[in-house]
């Protein structure tokens, strides 16, 4: 049985003058090309559905390795952003047994207030949520 689509012999990067190792070059310039040619291949948006599940190479103009990175980036992004609010929210807690253990540090007794004014804005939400 054969995997490739009925479509790709239309495709420009199958034409046979065509250097397929542009489309999963490790080089900027050279996938670059490889989208300036797929933006005019007849069969860009065929091709593009056909890798929307690839996580490497330029499948219709759009270059996978890129979005791939970018998603990666982004999440650990977000992992570093989520781990500091958890630092954050652990500081403010220990801050507030401190404070009722009698520790007098100014800033101790700030995060204790923020833990106090987080308990507070947690029981009006669940009281009105209940109602």
């Amino acid at each position: 049985m054969n995997m490739i689509p009925e479509w790709f012999e239309l495709a420009d990067c199958a034409k046979p003058y065509v250097d397929r190792d542009l489309w999963y070059s490790e080089k900027p310039s050279e996938r670059k090309e490889a989208v300036e040619i797929c933006k005019q291949c007849p069969v860009h948006e065929l091709c593009e559905e056909y890798g929307s599940d690839e996580k490497w190479g330029i499948w219709g103009g759009k270059d996978r390795g890129s979005d791939f990175e970018r998603a990666r980036r982004e999440q650990a992004k977000r992992a570093k952003e989520n781990q500091r609010r958890a630092n954050y929210s652990a500081r403010v807690r220990d801050a507030h047994r401190r404070a009722q253990a009698g520790d007098t540090d100014p800033e101790t007794l700030h995060l204790a207030a923020v833990y106090e004014r987080r308990l507070e804005r947690n029981r009006q939400y669940h009281r009105s949520a209940a109602s």
